[in-house]
């Protein structure tokens, strides 16, 4: 008989029968499927393992002892199953406390279960700790970017600190120099002569009666391309700081122009740039204006202001005509003069019905008012139009900028300058066009002004441009002064050559009469002594002296 399984309760008994029968045996058994192979054998045969264990039943029982399964074994090497905790040894019983021996391979215990709420809790506390820790980093790089940017804020605000006392210190001499600079133009108003048309009215806006031959002279010059306009009031602008300032820009225009004359003199220009700039003009004296004793480089033109307070103008104390308020034109953005009223017309302004001052009370419908102006053009250039420009172009023959632009538009010349103290307004005018108003234009002509006016005042004013006092008359046909320098002899400017030159002729007739004049240079102020020929820097530390002379235009230079 064949036994299948260790099991003291089941056994199967084959009898011997043909092979054939043992191989058609295929059942369920305890331990699994029961089959055999070709030669008889189990197929894949698996064996319990009991252990014959003793233990205590209870009180009623006591030790007993009983077979316990502990695992499985199969045919193959590795297929043992064994629970060897259920094994007992003799040294050590039952349970497996410790391992018997090195001989015996000894399982890791197995970890009692964990309760189910525990890994969720481990879970838990591992994202806090995660997010409490991404939350450090972030503040920690929060406080450090901080501490990076209010560095940086202090280090701005000390710079700023420093940079607001020099400005305030800056401020400070810009101020000193404003209150400096207003009162030399009050000075300078002072000693400057102002024009002869002026009256001792305090007022800056003076109003010209139609009674006064100053203002037919306006009104002629008005009528050459207006033929129908008539003048309702007319006013003389009488700004002592604003004529002082114009006057010296003038006085620097001419010093200018005279300094190049002296360098054509002494052959430091180019005879082309003399001849077409200062000997021609003085040969042929084409020029309308200079006929009229007009200074070249000082033009009367009409001014409007369109949508701007002609007051803006006429009150300031030092520029008068400002770039601020210049719009884009034809030749760019600049302040622009014309030669015809008829052109000014089209930007004069209409006066408001109640005006900021009281001179200009009270405007009638259909009245526009306009500037007759004095202009500095200097040294101009006559362009075709170009809106581009903002400041002259430079003269090729001397590297220089020309001062101001001239062109033709609409029938009329028009100046442009780029600069503010070039213009002087000298008239404001309004006026309306259409048939005359005799309670507004009482008088239809001069002639009939002169004729019916007890007030007439009859005068040799023309509506030309006087000489300014800065420029004394003195005959230096027969020669100049001049002084030596470190290089050689060096002529004075036309300006210093008539101060000089007027002082020597005082001294000569008067010996009583001081023979010593101040002057100004480009940087210095000298005091020139005709007497004994010597010329002191009286501004430098060491006061350093020079000898002048007087050169005869008929001798030969030394």
């Amino acid at each position: 008989m064949y036994r299948e399984h260790a099991n003291p309760y089941l056994s199967v008994f084959v009898p011997m029968s043909p092979r054939l029968k043992l191989l058609g045996l295929d059942f369920e058994g305890v331990s699994g499927r029961v089959r055999f192979t070709a030669n008889g054998d189990r197929e894949n045969p698996q064996f319990s393992i009991f252990n014959y264990k003793l233990w205590n039943a209870g009180e009623t029982m006591g030790e007993t002892t009983s077979w316990v399964d502990v695992g499985s074994v199969g045919s193959e090497i590795g297929s043992a199953a064994i629970d060897i905790r259920e094994v007992c040894f003799a040294d050590v019983g039952c349970g497996l406390n410790s391992a018997p021996n090195d001989s015996y391979p000894v399982p890791d215990p197995i970890p009692n279960k964990l309760a189910r709420w525990v890994p969720t809790v481990i879970s838990i506390i591992a994202v806090l700790l995660v997010g409490v820790t991404f939350r450090y980093i972030l503040v920690a790089r929060k406080k450090k970017e901080l501490a990076s940017q209010m560095t940086a804020i202090q280090k701005k605000m000390e710079a700023m600190k420093n940079i607001d006392t020099e400005l305030m210190d800056i401020g400070q001499i810009v101020e000193e120099a404003k209150k400096r600079q207003a009162s030399l133009i009050t000075k300078r108003a002072a000693l400057q002569d102002t024009p002869s048309t002026w009256s001792d009215s305090l007022e800056t806006l003076v109003p010209i009666s139609p009674e006064d031959e100053e203002y037919w002279s306006v009104f002629t010059k008005m009528r050459e391309t207006l033929p129908n306009v008539h003048i309702s009031s007319l006013w003389r602008v009488q700004n002592s700081s604003l004529w002082s300032y114009y006057s010296f820009h003038k006085v620097i225009w001419e010093r200018r122009i005279s300094t190049d004359q002296a360098r054509c003199i002494h052959g430091r220009l180019s005879i082309p740039v003399c001849l077409t700039n200062y000997l021609l003009p003085l040969l042929y004296r084409k020029d309308r204006l200079e006929m009229n004793n007009i200074p070249s480089n000082e033009r009367r033109g009409w001014h409007g202001t369109s949508s701007l307070d002609p007051s803006v103008v006429y009150n300031d104390q030092m520029d008068g005509f400002m770039m601020q308020f210049a719009a884009e034109g034809l030749w760019g953005r600049g302040i622009y003069f014309a030669d015809k009223a008829a052109y000014s017309k089209n930007y004069s302004h209409t006066p408001a019905k109640k005006s900021q001052t009281n001179a200009r009370q009270n405007p009638k419908k259909g009245e526009s008012e306009m500037f007759l102006a004095r202009l500095l053009v200097g040294k101009e250039t006559k362009l075709a139009q170009n809106r581009s420009l903002t400041v002259p172009p430079t003269d090729s023959s001397s590297g220089l900028k020309y001062n101001s632009v001239t062109g033709h538009t609409n029938g009329s010349q028009v100046w442009i300058v780029y600069e503010n103290g070039r213009a002087y307004p000298e008239y404001l005018v309004r006026y309306y066009t259409g048939s005359r108003d005799a309670s507004r234009s009482p008088y239809e002509s001069k002639a009939e002004a002169s004729k019916k006016s007890k007030k007439w005042k009859t005068s040799d004013f023309e509506l030309d441009i006087p000489t300014i006092s800065t420029q004394l008359n003195a005959d230096m046909s027969h020669g100049f002064w001049e002084y030596l320098s470190d290089s050689g002899w060096v002529a004075y400017d036309t300006f210093n050559q008539t101060l000089i030159e007027k002082t020597f002729q005082e001294f000569t007739r008067n010996a009583a009469a001081s023979g010593v004049v101040v002057i100004k240079g480009p940087q210095w102020e000298y005091e020139v002594d005709v007497e004994n020929k010597t010329q002191t820097n009286v501004q430098h530390a060491a006061c350093k002296q020079r000898t002048i002379r007087f050169h005869p235009t008929c001798a030969q230079a030394p």
